[in-house]
């Protein structure tokens, strides 16, 4: 009758719509043994349609979880609908990933399973885990390598005399390379340079308020109160940036100057010295030249015959006077060979 001919019309819309299925559309029977395929599900499975015909729904699980496919079917019998996802190996030893979603009872012992190839989704997820875990061990390798060249800084930061260090818009510090002079972390990090220095702290202020403020750099030395002592630093800063220019931080230097300033400072008072005891000596040499002078003035009032025969000489008052020796010091021999070689040089003069 016209119900009949409605079924059957409506049987032959359903096969149309199996068999036009880009999808593999497998009906198995309550035994588990598959009586329907269409061409999808032939071409997943890589076998003819008489070859699916002859399978079991237990064929396609891996081989490791057939044991529980009795199990697994009964369930999924009495809860009517199952989905997830497998892998299927095909009888040329390749692999397809497949997720599947089975309806059961679509008639009178008929169980319907629809499986959509996902082999190439899964190989991409693949790919990318392995392009993500590839640039994970590079990003690793260049974080190491960073971290090694920031300790290799500090390292040498802690063979300079050199700190390192930035402040954020309220000049808090937010970042110190090294600690030195009786540093420590929490008396530094998060706090203003009024909060932490003693001497010269209103200065370095004004002058990081001056580079936000006009995002220009800034240099000069000043003497910093440190827990430890007070130092003269040379301090260099400039502005941190965002995006559009604008300055909101503070990224600078301080380098410790005191030994140099101090041993500039003695260099100059050992100069200043040297110069003093020059003058001294050229005012006594200029007192002896005088002196010479008046000698050899008087030169005629030595008393002597011949300069050959090394004579005594006998002085005259004058001479004695400027010389400073008593008329007992005279004839002594340190004396007369003195006297014989001013007048020898005297004569060689004339």
């Amino acid at each position: 009758g016209m119900s009949e001919r409605r079924l059957l019309s409506e049987h032959a819309v359903a096969a149309a719509l199996v068999a036009a299925s880009p999808d593999a559309v497998l009906i198995a029977n309550d035994e588990r043994h598959y009586v329907d395929a269409n061409e999808a599900a032939c071409a997943l499975l890589g076998r003819t349609r008489e070859e699916v015909l002859r399978l079991q729904v237990d064929d396609l699980a891996p081989e490791a979880a057939r044991p529980w496919v009795a199990d697994a079917w009964a369930k999924f019998r009495e809860d009517g609908s199952q989905s997830g996802a497998m892998v299927i190996e095909r009888p040329d030893g390749s692999v397809r990933h497949v997720e599947f979603s089975a309806r059961a009872a679509i008639a009178p012992g008929l169980h319907l399973s629809v499986l959509h190839d996902v082999t190439e989704k899964v190989q991409a997820e693949l790919e990318l885990q392995t392009v993500n875990e590839s640039l994970r061990q590079a990003l690793e390798i260049q974080r190491g390598r960073a971290e090694q060249s920031e300790q290799r800084l500090l390292l040498a930061l802690g063979e300079i005399p050199t700190v390192i260090w930035t402040q954020d818009a309220e000049l808090r510090f937010t970042y110190l390379s090294h600690y030195r002079w009786g540093l420590r972390p929490e008396e530094v990090l998060g706090r203003t340079d009024v909060e932490t220095w003693g001497t010269g702290a209103e200065e370095l202020a004004r002058l990081k308020r001056s580079v936000l403020a006009t995002g220009r750099h800034v240099e000069t030395e000043l003497t910093v109160g440190f827990p430890e002592c007070e130092r003269t630093v040379l301090i260099s800063a400039g502005p941190l940036l965002d995006e559009t220019g604008r300055p909101v931080g503070i990224l600078g230097a301080a380098t410790d100057v005191t030994l140099i300033r101090q041993a500039e400072r003695e260099a100059a008072a050992s100069k200043a010295l040297l110069e003093q005891r020059i003058e001294e000596q050229t005012r006594e040499l200029r007192v002896s030249e005088r002196r010479l002078r008046e000698l050899i003035e008087g030169v005629d009032a030595v008393i002597g015959r011949k300069l050959g025969d090394r004579s005594p000489m006998e002085l005259s008052d004058r001479i004695r006077e400027l010389l400073g020796r008593e008329r007992s010091e005279e004839h002594t021999s340190e004396l007369q060979s003195r006297l014989h070689l001013v007048c020898r040089l005297l004569l060689e003069k004339k």
